[in-house]
């Protein structure tokens, strides 16, 4: 009986430390996404959405995941982002249309978009009811025209305009991480729940 009890307990801790290590990694890799770069206010500039596609480039602060991106605009727009800069044609990383109400967010962990400090990447922005920008602010890249009579113009010859945005990145998670899901942790436990009680039945 003694015998029993013992490796019991050894695939007990077992199961304990599989599942704890997991959970470990799991939570690491999902941290919580902070903020890299705001510029969101003042919002003192209106731009044009009809016949008007809006380019901006972003510096990144911060090395890790782009997960989500919040614009300040109304409508459904047109969003498209890649790594890049200048007046970016693509091909895009992600091309969505986002129903924007300035306090909305576009979820863009999906895309795996990584970006190191110091890097350009591309918003691209076109459609919706609004859109507002800033003027005031130091520039975190160059903002660009296409429509209305422009062609892909560097809109920065007018002064320090920018879009409003916000974006934020998971320092966390790195390019190539392999990151358990939910479903396979459950998975895990099961399996290992599921030997302990095999080895009971032929003890």
């Amino acid at each position: 009986m003694k015998t029993k009890n013992m490796q019991c307990s050894k695939f007990a801790a077992m199961l304990a430390a599989s599942i704890g290590a997991s959970v470990f990694i799991h939570g690491v890799a999902l941290a919580t996404p902070v903020i890299d770069q705001n510029n969101s206010s003042p919002l003192n500039v209106g731009y044009c959405t009809v016949g008007c596609e809006w380019q901006q480039e972003i510096t990144a602060g911060l090395t890790g995941q782009l997960t989500n991106l919040q614009l300040f605009g109304g409508g459904m727009t047109q969003v498209r982002i890649a790594n890049g800069n200048g007046f970016y044609n693509g091909p895009w990383a992600v091309d969505v249309n986002a129903q924007l109400n300035d306090t909305s967010m576009i979820d863009l962990s999906a895309f795996d978009i990584f970006v190191t400090t110091g890097q350009k990447f591309v918003v691209d922005v076109s459609g919706g009811s609004y859109l507002q920008g800033t003027y005031s602010n130091p520039m975190s890249g160059n903002l660009y025209l296409n429509g209305n009579g422009y062609n892909g113009f560097n809109f920065n010859q007018y002064g320090p305009y920018q879009l409003a945005y916000v974006t934020y990145v998971d320092t966390a998670v790195t390019p190539g991480q392999n990151v358990p899901e939910p479903a396979a942790l459950s998975l895990l436990g099961v399996g290992l729940l599921g030997l302990i009680a095999s080895r009971k039945r032929k003890l």
